[in-house]
């Protein structure tokens, strides 16, 4: 997956994180261990964090970046996350995640533009005002083309909400923290 900033005052710039999709054959997974389960209560919310897939992020789960390396990790790529129950200090949330349509892979372009049209929308239906009007920044994964065209067929968008090196506690919907 590929991650986007929409704005950062900390980077001022567009940022980039690719992550592709963990194979679901047996030599990936034995390759690979996630360090401590996350455990989920009967509705879904994490009570107990750890190392969680990328591609198991799902709205209202809070995480941060994590130390956990990949076999095939680089630089730029993004396997895991360390899954945070949201009551304790985190510096990102899941606020809305979206499939795009079939087709031939749009690009990275393609996906952020897409990304930027499903993400926005929802940060003010969940923040209750306007990005323009918040405090709050918002990025999302997007798919890869080897994601996209691999196994996993991969067309996942998850939009979320944080500053890098920030940390909060709490859900940021309803957040009614605004620029000047």
């Amino acid at each position: 997956m590929s991650t986007h900033r929409r704005r950062s005052l900390a980077l001022g710039a567009v940022g980039v994180v690719v992550a592709v999709p963990l194979l679901s054959g047996c030599s990936e997974a034995a390759l690979y261990q996630l360090s401590g389960a996350v455990y989920r209560d009967t509705s879904g919310v994490i009570t107990v964090g750890g190392e969680l897939d990328v591609f198991d992020l799902v709205a209202g789960d809070c995480f941060d970046e994590s130390d956990a390396v990949h076999p095939r990790a680089t630089e730029d790529s993004v396997y895991v996350v360390r899954a945070i129950p949201c009551g304790d200090p985190h510096t990102y949330e899941v606020y809305h995640v979206f499939v795009l349509p079939a087709g031939d892979y749009p690009g990275e372009d393609g996906t952020a533009t897409a990304a930027d049209e499903g993400c926005l929308p929802a940060f003010e239906d969940f923040v209750g005002q306007p990005w323009e009007d918040s405090l709050l920044e918002y990025s999302f994964y997007t798919p890869t083309e080897s994601g996209w065209d691999g196994i996993d067929k991969d067309r996942m968008v998850q939009c979320f909400i944080g500053d890098e090196g920030v940390s909060v506690t709490g859900s940021a919907a309803d957040d009614g923290r605004q620029s000047s």
